[in-house]
């Protein structure tokens, strides 16, 4: 785990990496039911800019790795608005999103090193916790 000096500077970034989670898995939903919203609305340039920042803050990245990761978010966001846009069923888009998102995990493994990757990932678990809350709350 990060050497975080107190845990008020510990929750702001999960916190933050949760809402960056939440905004990557509902922006396919978001965006196909039509709803607004500024994330939903943004380019895949913005959104792949607000990933960026958020993971970098997160995860106390270089500058170097800020780079590489800002260029793995924005040619997976550009990837998915295509797909968003494309007339395949909800089906087959979701299904190529979640193999476009695979590969982005792997790409970003590649880039991060093992802590900061394992906190990459366990933000990530985390959030998909909360979604399967959610959803099951709806139901």
């Amino acid at each position: 785990m990060n050497n975080y000096k107190t845990t008020h500077s510990f929750l702001n970034p999960i916190v933050m990496m949760l809402i960056f989670f939440s905004l990557l898995v509902t922006t396919p939903c978001l965006a196909q039911s039509g709803a607004g919203g500024t994330f939903a609305d943004s380019s895949p340039t913005e959104r792949a800019q607000m990933q960026t920042e958020m993971m970098s803050e997160f995860l106390q990245l270089s500058d170097q790795k800020t780079a590489e990761v800002g260029m793995i978010n924005l040619y997976y966001a550009e990837e998915i608005q295509t797909l968003q846009n494309s007339g395949k069923s909800r089906r087959k888009k979701f299904r190529a999103i979640k193999s476009l998102l695979a590969e982005k995990y792997k790409k970003i493994e590649q880039v991060l090193s093992q802590d900061q990757f394992n906190d990459y990932k366990n933000a990530q678990e985390e959030m998909r916790k909360k979604i399967k809350q959610k959803l099951a709350e709806r139901k």
